[in-house]
């Protein structure tokens, strides 16, 4: 099982490029004080693979006459959990998504591929 774990983190280390990632974390209601906090962001580098969304997917309302692109990020290397409304910036050509549909693919009880499916902001 680690074999597959390590094949997926060594082929997006390879074929990949840098992004940042930018995680968007919603304010809390403070009963106390009848107000929500305000919302914070964390960005951090991570390594993805970039591709095209599959011919169905295009065809989601969402993503009809959009630039959509499909991320791919090893599970182990990162140590946070992808959600929708997050931001990925490509470092080498400064394009920014927006994560719209975020699955995973599992091995044996653990995240070994996160899949986004992202348009562009």
């Amino acid at each position: 099982m680690t074999g597959l774990f390590n094949s997926t983190e060594r082929l997006i280390y390879r074929y990949g490029k840098d992004c940042t990632y930018i995680k968007v974390q919603e304010g809390v209601y403070d009963v106390n004080t009848s107000s929500m906090s305000d919302e914070t962001e964390f960005e951090e580098t991570v390594r993805a693979y970039r591709t095209k969304t599959s011919y169905s997917e295009s065809q989601n309302p969402n993503l009809i006459g959009k630039d959509s692109a499909v991320y791919l990020i090893a599970g182990k290397s990162i140590t946070f959990v992808p959600d929708v409304g997050d931001r990925i910036v490509d470092d080498v050509d400064s394009t920014d998504y927006q994560v719209l549909m975020v699955s995973k693919i599992n091995l044996q009880n653990a995240v070994g591929l996160w899949r986004l499916i992202c348009v562009r902001s």
